[in-house]
C-alpha cells in the first residue's frame, strides 16, 4: 500500500490512501463517490439534493454503529454505552449521563441488538473466516477514475476491509438479506457499482484485489447472515454503469438540477400486449 496522505495533502487530482475520519472523508466533495454516481444516474436533481442532505435515520445510525463495533471495537466502547430504560431527562437519566460523560447514550434494547448482531456474525463460518483474516480496514482512498469516453474524474472511496488474500469486503445491515431478495436489491439499488468502482480504484493504486464479498446481516432477530460473492458479470455491469455515470456527471450543467428527470417533454407510447 502507498504511503498515507495527510488531510492537507488531499487536493483535486491527488491519488493515494488517507487515514481520515468519516467527517473529513465526506467533506471531500470535489471527489465523486460511488453513492454520488448512483444519484447522478437517477437524475441531476437527486445528485444535487443528496449533496445538501445529511442523512440521519435509525437504520443508518444502526448500520454506522454496527460497522464501528465490528471493525473498531475499542473505539465503539469509547464512544457509546447502553442506558437502562428510563425517561430522557429524568433524574436517573441525568445521573447515568454524568457517570458516562463524553459518551453517546444508546437505548438498552438497541445496544443489546448491536451486541447480539456482532455475536451472530461471528457464528457464520465464512464471515468469521474473513473477519479474522484482515490486512487493512476503514481506509479512504483517492484516484483518477476513467469514464466511458476516457475522461479522468477525481474519485474517492472508503472500504470496510481487505483480507490477507486480497478479498475486498463490505458489511451490510439490512432488513432482508435472503438470496431471493439480494439479487433484486443489487439491481434496484445499483449495488454492483460499488465493487467495480472500488476494485478499479484500489488496483489503480497498486492493491492486489482478488475478489469482492458483501457480508450481510439482518437487523431483526434471529439476525441471519449471508455472505455473497459478486461474479464477474455483475462487476462488469457495475463497471459499465459507473463509467456511464461519470460521463453524465461530466456533462451536467447547473440548470440540469432544476429539470427533474428531463427538462423537456417525455413521450410515452402505448404498447399492446398479446397473450
Amino acid at each position: 500500500m502507498q504511503s498515507k496522505l495527510e488531510l492537507k495533502e488531499i487536493v483535486s487530482g491527488v491519488e493515494g490512501f488517507a487515514n481520515i475520519s468519516d467527517e473529513d472523508y465526506f467533506s471531500q466533495k470535489e471527489a465523486i463517490s460511488q453513492s454520488d454516481i448512483k444519484n447522478v444516474l437517477s437524475s441531476p436533481a437527486d445528485y444535487y439534493h443528496m449533496q445538501h442532505t445529511n442523512l440521519d435515520t435509525p437504520a443508518i445510525n444502526l448500520g454506522k454503529r454496527f460497522h464501528m463495533l465490528t471493525l473498531e471495537k475499542d473505539r465503539f466502547y469509547e464512544r457509546y454505552t447502553g442506558i437502562p430504560k428510563c425517561r430522557k431527562g429524568s433524574k436517573e437519566y441525568k445521573e447515568y449521563q454524568e457517570q458516562h460523560e463524553g459518551k453517546e447514550l444508546i437505548k438498552e434494547d438497541d445496544f443489546r441488538t448491536l451486541i447480539r448482531m456482532r455475536m451472530d456474525l461471528e457464528l457464520h463460518p465464512e464471515a468469521y473466516r474473513y473477519l479474522h483474516n484482515i490486512k487493512s480496514r476503514e481506509q479512504a482512498f483517492f484516484w483518477n477514475a476513467e469514464s466511458a469516453y476516457g475522461h479522468k474524474v477525481w474519485a474517492r472511496g472508503k472500504y470496510d476491509f481487505i483480507t490477507e488474500d486480497g478479498i475486498l469486503c463490505d458489511l451490510k445491515t439490512t432488513s432482508d438479506c435472503s438470496p431471493s431478495s439480494m439479487y433484486w436489491n443489487i439491481k434496484k439499488w445499483k449495488m454492483h457499482i460499488q465493487p467495480a468502482y472500488y476494485i478499479d480504484g484500489l488496483r489503480a493504486l497498486g492493491e492486489n484485489i482478488t475478489g469482492f464479498r458483501f457480508i450481510c446481516i439482518e437487523t431483526k432477530a434471529p439476525y441471519k447472515v449471508c455472505v455473497y460473492e459478486i461474479d464477474e458479470d455483475f462487476i462488469n455491469a457495475g463497471r459499465e454503469l459507473y463509467k456511464e455515470g461519470l460521463d453524465k456527471y461530466m456533462r451536467m450543467k447547473p440548470e440540469d438540477y432544476k429539470n427533474g428527470y428531463c427538462g423537456g417533454i417525455v413521450h410515452i407510447r402505448y404498447f399492446k400486449q398479446y397473450n
